[in-house]
């Protein structure tokens, strides 16, 4: 990293870094039958972008995140019984953004999921954010390539605040 950044000929300026926090809301792929509905999570975590020119740049984070879903499950037809799961995740993304102007960019990545206690993940993401002076407001879609919930894959909608700090 060290050496790319020197290539790149990327200074101190370019470099901003922050905290970010996020509601997050955990649904699963409907590839096989599932009866699962998300529940309201949170992430809180680091973030740093590095900006390569005036329209690229790459950003990178470190979140504890935690998700959680209800699953309904059926006995013969009979009765419903709903059982609420949690989860817990080291994700890592590394994202890399397009600025459409000064203040909107997309951008689009990798996130690796560790799981505290549960599955680890890869997966990909896309990452919209509107920046202010001190603030950064974002929404982010994530989906797992990992078969977490009978057979389904994670997906996670999240919104997030990012307040700058350098």
């Amino acid at each position: 990293l060290f050496i790319g950044l020197i290539s790149l000929g990327v200074n101190a300026q370019d470099i901003k870094g922050g905290i970010r926090i996020a509601p997050n809301m955990a649904t699963f792929s409907s590839d096989v039958d599932n009866s699962s509905s998300g529940k309201v999570g949170y992430s809180i975590g680091y973030i740093e972008t590095m900006n390569v020119n005036s329209q690229f740049a790459l950003q990178g984070e470190i979140s504890y995140t935690h998700i959680s879903y209800e699953a309904k499950d059926s006995f013969g037809g009979q009765s419903e019984d709903k059982s609420t799961f949690s989860n817990n995740f080291l994700e890592i993304p590394i994202i890399a953004k397009y600025r459409i102007n000064d203040d909107f960019a997309v951008g689009g990545g990798m996130q690796y999921c560790w799981g505290l206690g549960s599955s680890n993940d890869l997966g990909r993401l896309i990452d919209l954010s509107y920046d202010m002076d001190n603030i950064k407001i974002g929404a982010r879609y994530y989906n797992g390539s990992k078969k977490i919930y009978n057979g389904n894959s994670l997906n996670n909608i999240s919104l997030s605040i990012v307040y700058i700090m350098f």
